[in-house]
């Protein structure tokens, strides 16, 4: 390599960095970040061909060109020890564009070696809220868990987004502490749209902990705060979702399908196809409990092919679900069994107690109409244990009414009144 010309020697270290890159790629990533002067990418990609400098083409047909992975490593490490600052402005600027295309993984790579987790913290601000999204809440949590406690505890947006995650994965409580922790700071410094973000995500957590009220006041704030802001126009939709989703719990059906259906068109303006599905599911749960069961049935399916091409275990986890109850209500149990149980193993694989736990008490409910009442029970027994680490207040409720009407068909008043007062 000592014996090439400099700038050959300064491509090899640069375009290391880039694993396979043509021209347009370089001069982006490289000529634009070190603002080098016109560099003549073209002659050097094939001087270093001719020159068998151990790169090839990706393919026969192709103008993008790789390293041989030992050279590739040695010109990695070379360029990360005389020149650490160039090396990560590219891959800082290689992260950007892996989070554009949400690539979480990669993004993360190119900068998990840096030393500098200020970097890495300014990485998972920007992803985490996307990351939520895709159910990578695992993921997330690990990478929260990495980065040093100074750092950590100094953010309010890395707050907001553990909080997030504890009440998704851990324990709503925890969540609802770390979220209002984070509100505090960010009502005072801002950002506005982290502000409201957070104040969502709060909502979210006050309702699983059956505070509907409470809930639909941080909803309602949200969606004030979106108020002639453009900018914010899908924490608008999310507003009226979460308003949407405490009515529904509410009882008030009619009243949250218009809230949901608002909620459906910004995201059908902004062309959001996850949110669409996230709606399409919640709507259908709204028509299915105003007796509009042909109509529910498409709003599932519509969402249910969606989650299935993206391979989200959360969502589909969720969906089947909510099938796999209508189905029951409809009469179809041998389809219901079916869907329930692929549920629960969506929820499992995804690692999400809660969402488990529900499951099994559909399937409890199930077993009941079904007359299998040892399964039912059994069925309760394990959404309990579930929720005793979950600690989600409406799925003790759900649990306690379930299991009362179970004994009490079997004529065991006392057991039933016992758990009726629990409620």
């Amino acid at each position: 390599m000592e014996q090439q010309p400099e700038e050959v020697q300064l491509f090899l270290l640069r375009t290391s960095l880039l694993e396979e890159f043509d021209v347009a790629l370089c001069e982006e990533v490289i000529g634009k970040t070190l603002k080098l002067p016109p560099v003549p990418w073209a002659r050097l990609m094939d001087h270093t061909v001719r020159s068998n400098l151990f790169i090839l083409p990706v393919d026969p047909e192709s103008s993008w060109l790789r390293y041989h992975h030992l050279f590739r490593d040695f010109l990695q490490a070379r360029i990360q020890r005389d020149r650490p600052d160039e090396a990560l402005a590219i891959q800082g600027h290689l992260a950007e564009l892996a989070l554009e295309r949400a690539e979480w993984e990669r993004a993360y790579r190119l900068l998990q070696h840096s030393g500098r987790p200020e970097t890495l913290a300014d990485l998972i601000e920007k992803a985490g809220s996307g990351m939520i999204a895709d159910g990578r809440l695992t993921l997330l949590n690990e990478w929260l868990e990495a980065l040093p406690p100074a750092i950590l505890n100094q953010r309010p947006i890395l707050i907001s987004l553990q909080g997030s995650v504890a009440i998704m994965k851990k324990n709503p409580r925890d969540g609802l502490a770390l979220l209002t922790r984070a509100l505090e700071s960010l009502r005072s410094a801002g950002p506005v749209a982290e502000f409201t973000r957070t104040l969502i995500r709060r909502s979210n957590a006050l309702r699983m902990q059956g505070q509907t009220q409470s809930s639909l006041e941080d909803a309602q704030e949200a969606l004030s705060r979106t108020e002639n802001a453009p900018e914010m126009l899908s924490l608008r939709a999310e507003a009226l979702r979460a308003i949407g989703s405490n009515l529904f719990v509410q009882g008030n059906s009619s009243e949250a399908l218009h809230s949901l259906e608002q909620s459906l068109q910004i995201y059908q303006r902004l062309n959001d196809h996850r949110n669409i599905a996230v709606l399409a599911m919640e709507i259908g749960m709204a028509r299915m409990t105003l007796g509009e069961y042909a109509a529910a049935e498409g709003s599932y399916t519509q969402a249910l092919e969606h989650w299935q091409s993206t391979g989200n275990a959360v969502w589909q986890s969720n969906l089947l679900n909510n099938l796999g109850v209508l189905q029951h209500v409809r009469g179809n149990y041998e389809s219901a069994l079916s869907t329930l149980e692929r549920a629960i193993e969506y929820a499992h694989l995804a690692g999400m107690p809660r969402l488990e736990a529900y499951e099994l008490v559909s399937i409890g409910d199930l077993y009941f109409d079904l007359d299998a009442f040892d399964e039912a029970l059994e069925a309760y027994a394990r959404a309990r244990t579930l929720n005793a680490d979950v600690n989600d207040q409406n799925l003790d409720i759900f649990i306690d009414l379930s299991e009362a009407h179970l004994v009490q068909h079997t004529n065991d008043s006392q057991r039933s009144r016992a758990l009726l007062d629990q409620c």
